[in-house]
């Protein structure tokens, strides 16, 4: 089973989005904010395929986070959200996800990475 890092500060959107990571067959930490996050992934013994973050946050960006997961989780898989279009400075190979989006949307570019609905990386 793949193990998605969701990251947002809004509780109502990491639930939703938690919820369709989960019936999607992932394994899913959460964090409220970026530098939970980083403390969730440093604490997680496992593998961490994916990091999936909301960029606008009040303490790191997404931007941040990824950037400093990327560095201690060589192979890590970045899809970072935002109501505002895809930043400049959005590092290859990472992905973008503009909100709203339907749930479907999610799991679908999480296939487009390469990380497919079943839990598993291909």
């Amino acid at each position: 089973m793949s193990t998605v890092l969701l990251v947002d500060d809004d509780a109502v959107v990491r639930k939703i989005l938690s919820a369709v990571l989960e019936q999607a067959g992932f394994s899913v930490l959460t964090a409220a904010d970026g530098r939970s996050a980083i403390d969730a992934a440093k604490a997680h013994r496992g593998p961490l395929e994916v990091l999936v973050s909301d960029i606008q946050m009040p303490d790191l960006s997404g931007l941040e986070v990824a950037a400093a997961l990327a560095e201690s989780r060589p192979g890590l898989k970045v899809l970072l959200l935002s109501s505002a279009e895809a930043p400049a400075d959005l590092c290859e190979g990472w992905s973008f996800l503009q909100k709203p989006f339907p749930p479907t949307a999610l799991i679908d570019k999480l296939a487009q990475i390469r990380v497919i609905g079943t839990g598993r990386a291909t």
